[in-house]
């Protein structure tokens, strides 16, 4: 029996560069989206958490739109998933960051879901493609 490749499309568009600027504003100025999110504003940590968060965002959103063949949608799933897990854990076990890390595992699920139905488009959308330039 003949074996069908897996084709998963790489989601790339309107969510990497919506996670791309994410990325660049918790990077470049993290207060803009903390102070209105927590009421506060950071200390010298909660910054360098941010940035670190948006430097990895940033990262994520630039293996996915620039590189000539991009990791798998998976893999990138699987970050967000365990970033937005670790982000629950953190949320029961300090009260003082709960609603930062509850938020921040908030948007990492947002992005995952936008990222999965971004791939599952684009995956359809080129199965149809190859459906029709066969006929």
């Amino acid at each position: 029996m003949p074996t069908v490749p897996l084709h998963v499309s790489r989601p790339r568009g309107p969510v990497q560069a919506l996670r791309a600027a994410y990325g660049i504003v918790l990077l470049t100025r993290p207060e803009a989206i903390a102070t209105p999110v927590l009421g506060r504003h950071l200390d010298r940590t909660g910054l360098l958490v941010a940035r670190i968060l948006g430097a990895r965002h940033l990262v994520q959103a630039t293996a996915y739109g620039v590189m000539p063949t991009p990791p798998s949608p998976v893999l990138g799933l699987g970050v967000d998933a365990a970033h937005a897990s670790s982000m629950v854990v953190v949320a029961c076990g300090a009260r003082r960051h709960r609603r930062a890390a509850l938020t921040s595992a908030a948007i990492s699920s947002g992005l995952a879901l936008a990222d999965a139905l971004a791939s599952r488009a684009a995956s359809a959308e080129s199965r149809t493609n190859r459906t029709h330039s066969k006929e």
